[in-house]
């Protein structure tokens, strides 16, 4: 049952298993280690998903393959699944090349995939290249464009920047005049300038006498 299992997985993606779940095979994606300047290459990932599938095309597929009709192929299978469902943490059922069924610490039915040997699995070396004058698309917002065209854009932006900054200065200078003849006007200042209140001259009171 084992090389079956394996058989129809690998032609299929995917091996469903009465009661137990779904065995499924999928593809692990390169992985770029920008620290170490490698992609390592992609590599098969078999994992057991508890989600239930129908068996009907594998219980086919056993029956085809040992000659044997699909009834009878059913009950090898639910036996097989059984034997699975029925380990303990000491035991474990191993696949014949892709890993095994065991239990793990917290008594629960899990697969682990056999290591994959490293010479199957080669890491590509790779350098960063920046081509400062290649054009590509950029999204900004929900519009396409060129980097060139973000560029000149950018370049338009500080130059009209640039040369507004003299307004700028002059509203600045506006600014400070009116503030100035707001003060001017209300704190009454002299020709001095400065703090021009004048000051109430107050009678002074003796709070003392002369001692013979």
């Amino acid at each position: 049952m084992e090389s079956l299992i394996e058989n129809f997985l690998l032609r299929h993606n995917h091996c469903p298993l009465p009661k137990i779940g779904t065995l499924e095979l999928k593809e692990k994606s390169a992985q770029l280690q920008t620290g170490e300047n490698i992609i390592t290459a992609p590599y098969p990932l078999i994992t057991l998903s508890k989600k239930e599938k129908s068996a009907h095309s594998f219980i086919y597929f056993i029956a085809r393959k040992k000659g044997i009709d699909e009834a009878r192929a059913t009950q090898e299978l639910i036996e097989y699944c059984q034997e699975i469902i029925n380990l303990d943490h000491r035991k474990e059922i191993k696949l014949n090349h892709t890993g095994k069924f065991y239990i793990d610490h917290d008594g629960t039915l899990s697969f682990r995939q056999d290591e994959i040997p490293d010479e199957f699995l080669p890491a590509i070396t790779i350098q960063k290249v920046i081509h400062p004058n290649s054009v590509h698309n950029v999204r900004v917002g929900d519009k396409d464009h060129t980097n060139d065209f973000m560029k000149n854009q950018l370049k338009k932006f500080v130059a009209i920047k640039k040369s507004t900054w003299w307004i700028w200065a002059i509203l600045l200078l506006l600014i400070s005049l009116v503030a100035i003849g707001y003060y001017v006007k209300f704190n009454k200042v002299d020709e001095s300038f400065g703090n021009g209140s004048k000051v109430k001259s107050v009678t002074e009171i003796k709070t003392y006498r002369a001692v013979d």
